[in-house]
């Protein structure tokens, strides 16, 4: 009869179990990418609309216009470059959940030796997830504020899109 490394069907099942809360937290990262990347390419596309319209307006002698632009557009890349950042962070809270779930089988194997890893490996995870989440607020206030400069904009006549 073959011997089951991890104690038996209950030990076994035990270990399985305690593999599928990171799981839960992988999905919730996983989650957060794809809204990042959604963002992120969008300010992507308005970032190129805006370098097309500065193009113009340099061409066409048009240096206010220029400048508002140009103003956006150190905006736009502040947004870009916090998404992608936030991005980096969740894709490396996915690594810790996943090393945090295979931490939690090696343990079973070597009878609790190393407990302590899966439970840093998850707190990692989790303040990476925190850190990248908290990026994401910070870009979301930027896309706020330039809603509320483009309205102003507006008000004041001018027509940068």
């Amino acid at each position: 009869m073959a011997v089951n490394p991890f104690g038996g069907h209950d030990a076994l099942a035990g270990v399985v179990s305690q593999m599928i809360t990171p799981a839960v937290l992988i999905l919730a990262s996983g989650s957060l990418v794809s809204s990042t990347l959604t963002r992120l390419a969008r300010s992507v596309d308005r970032a190129r609309v805006l370098l097309r319209q500065g193009q113009e307006a340099r061409a066409g002698g048009d240096r206010a216009k220029q400048t508002r632009i140009e103003r956006i557009l150190v905006t736009q890349r502040r947004r870009v470059e916090l998404s992608e950042r936030a991005l980096s962070a969740f894709y490396l809270a996915i690594g810790f959940f996943v090393a945090c779930s295979l931490a939690i089988a090696i343990d079973a194997l070597v009878d609790g030796r190393i407990a302590w890893v899966p439970g840093l490996l998850a707190i990692l995870g989790g303040l990476v997830l925190l850190l990248g989440s908290g990026m994401q607020v910070l870009e979301t206030n930027l896309a706020t504020g330039g809603v509320q400069d483009a309205i102003n904009e507006y008000h004041a006549g001018l027509d940068v899109e």
